[in-house]
């Protein structure tokens, strides 16, 4: 167990935990058991927030049961199959600390699986969406290419529809309002329907109403009938040709009564008409500031003429008669002064007695510092004692550590071939306890045949004895014997199973009792009776703060 002690430590020391190589599973208390536990945890779970780190000594027993409790819980959540509560961190044990350590450090993610759970101080959640994205770039890029018009019969047919869902219905009646815009602009309304609004309210087709639109302005408005469109079939050279020039001269009646040049018209008109608003708005705010300001001053020059009055209006009481206010000011004056001189004298003999005082505290702190300065002389020179003594140890233990290096720090190769050890000890025992078991296996099939056996024969004994014993005395004899021989031998498989199971319990509860030595418990009893006097005298302090504060009260 030592080595594995050492194993541990040292695994901890390279985590970044305060503890000497010399350290043990008994050494561990409870305050170094919560910084090393919480470190592992930190390693274990790097994004979590509520990991205690320390734990708080003295009489705070609330804190250091909740913090215990906490980490308990963490660990609990990690699939740790032994007990674990509070007692295992108050109440150490070499077992129970050697147990949860190795857990602990198996479960320290490694160096190369770092990179990997996080990238840039990120979750791998950035990974998968990566994933998603490319998957869904590469399903776009293997299906084929369709127009924009075919888009919407694919979806209807993926949805079970029929492709006849798809309406490329032309709107028949469409108005370009270019007159109505023009008078609305005189008379100050701006609401025109555009093209969009007229194809979107109803179910037509935007692409399907411009052409059939076009067509009609092309051909001067005029219906085609059945026979004019056989002539209109010639060659495509001259269909074209007729079509361009026809678009010209549409075109050339038509610029200024576009709808686009109505809307230009429309915006530079609504611009000059913001710009101005804008404008007015600024002479407006600038006119408020300077009306604000106006306000502010002659608030101002109204509180300075308030109390300016209030002066005059007292001067003018005084004034309207003046033998009887100068006589009332004068006994006003004197009982003034005459209180003055009373205060006075009440200052000064309240003063001397506490000038006495001060003079007393002066001298009191002087002797203080006197003494502390003594004091503070004497440990400065016992520092400096211990100081060289300690400098002398220092020397001592750093030869002897140069000297025990090699020793002390055990090589990595040391500890994996006592591992090997380890492991080729752990398969001779595994092997032996098989043969073991395959030995008890063999003797259980053998008691089970013999059994079976035996059985038989007192059935087949049994018969020929009492069919005999009808007629011979002797028989009858052999008969009982045999009975009596029978429910002996049963007597004695009982009473040997029995004893086998004695033993078998007394055994398990050596190692029981073995294992709660090692526990060591009389030592958490002590620490246990300890923790609960100081909850009891927590508990009498409150309750008498509590009364003085309830007789407090009660006075008051």
């Amino acid at each position: 167990m030592e080595e594995v002690d050492k194993i541990i430590v040292q695994s901890l020391k390279q985590i970044g935990c305060d503890i000497s190589y010399d350290c043990t599973m008994g050494d561990f208390t409870p305050t170094l058991l919560v910084d090393t536990v919480s470190k592992c945890l930190q390693k274990i779970q790097p994004s979590s927030r509520y990991i205690p780190l320390t734990l708080p000594e003295g009489l705070a027993m609330a804190q250091r049961f909740s913090i215990a409790t906490t980490l308990s819980s963490i660990i609990s959540t990690l699939n740790y199959r032994a007990d674990i509560g509070y007692q295992t961190f108050l109440y150490p044990n070499e077992v129970d600390v050697r147990k949860l350590l190795m857990f602990l450090i198996e479960k320290i993610p490694r160096d190369e699986e770092a990179p990997t759970t996080e990238v840039g101080n990120l979750p791998c959640d950035i990974e998968i969406w990566r994933k998603n994205i490319k998957e869904t770039i590469l399903e776009g890029l293997h299906k084929p290419w369709t127009p924009q018009f075919c888009r919407n019969l694919g979806n209807a047919r993926n949805f079970g529809c029929s492709g006849q869902i798809t309406n490329f219905k032309p709107h028949h009646n469409l108005i370009f309002s270019v007159e109505k815009s023009l008078s609305s602009q005189k008379q100050g309304q701006h609401k025109t329907i555009t093209v969009f609004q007229q194809t979107a309210t109803q179910k037509f087709d935007l692409i399907s109403t411009i052409l059939h639109q076009n067509s009609i302005d092309l051909y001067g408005g005029k219906p085609c009938s059945h026979e004019d469109q056989h002539k209109f079939v010639p060659k495509q050279n001259q269909t074209v040709t007729a079509l361009s020039k026809s678009e010209s001269f549409v075109l050339k009646n038509k610029l200024d009564l576009s709808p686009i040049s109505n809307l230009t018209e429309e915006i530079k008109n609504f611009k000059d008409q913001n710009a101005n608003i804008l404008a007015v708005r600024k002479t407006l705010t600038k006119n408020i500031n300077a009306i604000k300001n106006e306000q502010v001053e002659a608030h101002n020059e109204l509180e300075n003429m308030q109390t300016e009055v209030k002066i005059y209006e007292r001067a003018c009481l005084v004034l309207d008669n003046p033998k009887e206010n100068t006589s009332k000011l004068e006994t006003l004056i004197q009982s003034t002064l005459e209180r003055r001189k009373n205060l006075d004298q009440q200052w000064q003999e309240f003063r001397k007695p506490m000038l006495n005082t001060i003079e007393g505290l002066r001298t009191a702190k002087h002797l203080l510092k006197t003494k502390n300065v003594k004091e503070f002389q004497e440990t400065i020179k016992q520092l400096e004692i211990t100081l060289e003594e300690k400098k002398a140890q220092q020397k001592q233990l750093a030869t002897e550590l140069r000297m025990i290096a090699n020793d002390r720090a055990a090589p990595r190769k040391e500890y994996i071939n006592r591992i090997l050890e380890f492991i080729s000890n752990i398969r001779k025992q595994r092997n032996d306890i098989y043969k073991v078991l395959d030995d008890t296996r063999d003797l259980q099939k053998q008691l089970n045949s013999l059994s079976a056996q035996l059985q038989r024969q007192f059935c087949y004994t049994d018969d020929l004895l009492f069919q005999t014993a009808k007629h011979d005395v002797h028989s009858k004899v052999a008969y009982k014997l045999l009975a009596t021989l029978h429910s002996t031998c049963n007597e004695l498989v009982e009473l040997v199973s029995k004893t086998g199971n004695v033993t078998n319990t007394s055994r398990e509860i050596e190692v029981q009792i073995d294992r709660e030595k090692a526990k060591n418990v009389t030592v958490r009893l002590q620490q246990i009776t300890e923790d609960i006097e100081n909850f009891g005298n927590l508990i009498q302090n409150i309750r008498t703060e509590i009364h003085d504060i309830e007789n407090e009260i009660s006075k008051a």
